[in-house]
C-alpha cells in the first residue's frame, strides 16, 4: 500500500511490548509503600466512579491481567462508603508488584485540565477558535483490519471523489480552512493557552457568566511531535528549562516565532462540550478525581483497574507520592510496561505541578482475590 509521504496521516505502531518480560510479586495490601500514610481522601470517590462503569460492562469483557468483568462480581456489587473504604481494599483485593525484565521502575509525568477564559462570539480580544470535531473527518484505528502487515497503524483522512485523502495539518487549520463551517465551540483570547489545552486533550472555558468543560473528540491523524524537542535542538531551550513552563514563558517572549513552532506539531485536536460536568472526563467514561486518577498504556493495564502507586514528588520539599490510583484515562505520550501520568486537577497550580512532574516510580496492581491471578498468561 503506498502512503503520500508528503503529508504523512498514518501513526506508527507503538513500540511493543514482550508480555512474558514481566513479572508479579505478591505484597501484602498493608505493606503497600505508604498504605498507612495515604489518607485515602477520594480515593473512595475514584473507585465508586470507575465501578460504576465497569459494572455496567458485558460480563464477558476481559479486563487483560485482572480476569473478566464477571470475576469483579462481588467488589462491584456495591458502592463502597469512604469511611469502610480501607477495609474494603485489604478484604477484597491482592497485591502485586510490577516488573518488566527485571526493573520495577518507570516514568510517572504529570498532566491537567487547563481554565481558560473564552467567549462565545469572535473578536479582537477572544480570535482563536476552539473547534468541534469535523463531520468529514474519517479515522480508521487499526488498519490491521485491512492486511496483517499494518496491524497497529492508524490513519485519518477525509474523503475526496471516494478516496481517503490527508485531513488539513495544524498550519492549515490555523490558518482558517475551517472558517465558514460552524465547528467553533468557542473563541480564546490566547493561542499558546490553546496549544497546550491540545496537548492536555481537556479544559475548562471561563465566560462572563458561566463555564463548560471541552473533552477531547479526536484528531486530525498526524502523529505527534513534541515542539520541546524541537525547541531544545534549536538552542532555545536547555533540556532543564525544556517544561511547560520554561515554553509558555520563551513562546510569550519571542511572539514573531509562536506560529513556525507551534506548527512543528502537525497533530491538532478537536473537541466536545461536555457542559457542566463536575469534572473531565477520561477515556474510561469516569469523571477524573485530583490526584486519584492515572492515565495508563492500556495495553497492559486495564481501564477501571485499582492500582497503587510509589513516585517521587515532583515537589522536592514533599514527601513521595505513595497512594491509591485509578487507571481512568490514556494519553498519546503514555506507552510502554511501567509508564503512567498522574492527574493534578484544574487550574494553574495544578498545571504548575503537572509540568514538573517527570518522576521514577513503580505500580502494584490491585487483583480481587476472586481473580484467579495468572498475570499475562491468561
Amino acid at each position: 500500500m503506498d502512503f503520500d509521504k508528503g503529508r504523512t496521516i498514518m501513526t506508527a505502531p507503538i513500540a511493543p511490548i514482550t508480555f512474558q518480560k514481566f513479572s508479579f510479586q505478591n505484597v501484602e495490601i498493608t505493606n503497600l509503600p505508604g498504605f498507612s500514610t495515604d489518607t485515602l481522601d477520594e480515593a473512595c470517590l475514584a473507585w465508586n466512579r470507575s465501578a460504576a462503569v465497569l459494572k455496567s460492562l458485558s460480563p464477558e469483557t476481559s479486563l487483560g491481567v485482572a480476569g473478566t468483568r464477571t470475576e469483579w462480581e462481588e467488589v462491584l456489587r456495591n458502592p463502597v462508603k469512604e469511611t469502610e473504604f480501607r477495609e474494603f481494599l485489604t478484604s477484597h483485593f491482592k497485591a502485586y508488584h510490577l516488573s518488566y525484565d527485571g526493573d520495577s521502575t518507570g516514568l510517572f509525568t504529570g498532566y491537567f485540565e487547563p481554565s481558560i477564559k473564552a467567549s462565545m462570539v469572535p473578536s479582537a480580544d477572544f480570535p482563536y477558535p476552539v473547534y468541534g470535531r469535523p463531520q468529514n473527518l474519517v479515522v480508521i484505528e487499526d488498519l490491521g483490519q485491512f492486511h496483517s502487515a499494518l496491524a497497529g497503524y492508524r490513519i485519518a483522512g477525509t474523503l475526496q471523489e471516494k478516496t481517503l485523502r490527508p485531513y488539513y495539518s495544524r498550519r492549515e487549520l490555523s490558518s482558517g480552512c475551517l472558517e465558514g463551517h460552524h465547528l467553533e465551540i468557542a473563541w480564546v483570547a490566547n493561542k499558546i493557552d490553546l496549544y497546550f489545552m491540545h496537548i492536555q486533550g481537556s479544559g475548562k472555558l471561563e465566560f462572563e457568566d458561566h463555564w463548560i468543560r471541552v473533552g477531547y473528540d479526536g484528531t486530525n491523524g498526524y502523529p505527534y511531535t513534541s515542539i520541546g524537542k524541537y525547541m531544545v535542538a534549536q538552542g532555545f531551550l536547555t533540556p532543564e528549562n525544556a517544561t511547560m513552563k520554561g515554553l509558555k514563558a520563551w513562546l510569550q517572549e519571542n511572539p514573531k516565532k509562536i506560529d513556525d513552532i507551534l506548527n512543528q506539531n502537525d497533530s491538532f485536536v478537536f473537541f466536545k462540550n461536555l457542559g457542566a460536568k463536575e469534572g473531565p472526563l477520561g477515556r474510561q467514561g469516569a469523571v477524573l478525581t485530583p490526584k486519584r486518577s492515572l492515565a495508563v498504556d492500556p495495553r497492559v493495564i486495564a481501564l477501571g483497574m485499582p492500582l497503587w502507586l510509589s513516585a517521587e514528588s515532583p515537589c522536592v520539599s514533599e514527601r513521595p507520592l505513595q497512594r491509591f490510583m485509578v487507571a481512568q484515562d490514556v494519553g498519546g505520550a503514555i506507552k510502554g510496561p511501567i509508564r503512567g501520568d498522574f492527574y493534578w486537577g484544574t487550574g494553574d497550580q495544578a498545571g504548575s505541578l503537572a509540568g514538573d512532574m517527570k518522576s521514577t516510580g513503580e505500580l502494584y496492581f490491585l487483583i480481587p482475590k476472586t481473580v484467579e491471578f495468572k498475570g499475562f498468561n491468561r
